[in-house]
């Protein structure tokens, strides 16, 4: 799940970019978005996020709003830490199920990588704006098949889902 919209950089009121939170706007926009992500059903073991305060601050909405487990800061989910480090550091955890609340273009190339079409990116998997939310399934530990749904909400028409089979 990429990080809700957050305020745009500014080293005047915000010296480290890390520290840079949620907009109030972003932060009602991903309350609609997790009511409607907990719609799914789906129950992580883990949810894991970058240690910025806009990711944490949206994991925390999941946790209120979707009823997902409280988040643990992962190093390896920084803005630029390349795409190895990141698999290196998500083969360690024992969880199956596992939310990542991170940062584009780093969860448009974990995906990427987790369904081997390669780190430069695809145009058709990608959390294209703050909010989104990606799926990926492998049915085996070493498939190179996988499904990739995209989640996003649509405040005036609900949850629509788009569906691309890989």
């Amino acid at each position: 799940i990429r990080h809700a919209v957050a305020y745009e950089r500014d080293k005047g009121r915000w010296p480290d970019d890390d520290e840079r939170p949620l907009t109030p706007a972003g932060t009602k926009k991903f309350r609609k978005a997790a009511q409607g992500i907990a719609t799914l059903r789906f129950e992580p073991d883990e949810v894991l996020c970058s240690p910025l305060v806009r990711t944490r601050q949206t994991a925390r909405i999941l946790k209120r709003y979707a009823g997902y487990p409280r988040a643990r800061p992962l190093t390896e989910l920084r803005p630029a830490v390349d795409t190895r480090t990141l698999a290196t550091a998500l083969r360690k955890r024992h969880a199956d199920r596992i939310v990542i609340v991170g940062h584009e273009p780093c969860l448009s190339r974990l995906i990427c990588a987790l369904l081997a079409i390669g780190l430069l990116g695809w145009a058709g998997v990608r959390a294209r704006q703050r909010g989104d939310a990606a799926r990926t399934e492998l049915r085996t530990a070493r498939a190179a098949l996988g499904e990739f749904r995209s989640l996003k909400q649509r405040y005036r028409s609900g949850l629509q889902l788009r569906y691309i089979a890989i």
